[in-house]
């Protein structure tokens, strides 16, 4: 069976979503820096408390090292966050100006993407082996392949619900086998939409 879904972008919206799975990534370097931060702090406070009057300076050291480095990562993660926006304007500047229509074919093993930005018509072919992870909004899918190439796919797109069942259920086996089995692997969509309603009822 193939499936058809026809996602149509504006520039606003495209603008929100390229900021939003950029800031994702940020999300999870300044979460990293912290933890280092926090071991750093932590080395040193048990040094401290561990040898009173006769504290290691290499200890001590190994310690400021950590903090160094944690704290210099999360500078810099702060600084990418806050000229983000800038930056992935002037990176993708036709899509956030006239916007994306996306003509995607979903097959058994694999997928087309037909996108059209302003008459310019491309056109991309990707193996569902490629899948790194799938997210699912309340109006959309989040497809996330190996190359980190996103692919949005908008519920409205599909002609009918049966497709939208056909594509869960196909795109969510990997299609690649583990050497020591013959099964797929399957890969998990994480429902990211019931983040949203909680915090909208809150």
């Amino acid at each position: 069976m193939v499936v058809k879904n026809n996602t149509t972008i504006s520039g606003d919206k495209m603008k929100q979503l390229l900021t939003f799975s950029a800031k994702r990534s940020i999300y999870k370097r300044l979460i990293m820096s912290a933890v280092v931060i926090i071991f750093g702090f932590g080395v040193f406070l048990y040094s401290i408390l561990e040898h009173i009057g006769q504290v290691s300076m290499s200890i001590l050291i190994f310690a400021a090292l950590f903090m160094a480095i944690g704290i210099a990562y999360l500078i810099m993660s702060l600084l990418q966050f806050k000229s983000l926006p800038k930056k992935l304007y002037k990176e993708n500047q036709l899509l956030c100006d006239n916007g994306c229509n996306y003509t995607y074919t979903f097959k058994e093993n694999s997928m087309r993407c037909e996108n059209n930005v302003n008459g310019q018509v491309t056109k991309f072919d990707y193996d569902y082996t490629n899948l790194k992870a799938i997210y699912e909004y309340k109006d959309r899918y989040e497809l996330r392949f190996a190359d980190d190439m996103v692919a949005y796919v908008f519920k409205n797109g599909f002609s009918e619900p049966k497709m939208e069942e056909f594509f869960v259920s196909n795109v969510s086996i990997n299609h690649s086998v583990k050497e020591d089995s013959k099964k797929r692997i399957r890969i998990k969509i994480k429902k990211k939409y019931k983040e949203e309603v909680k915090k909208s009822e809150n």
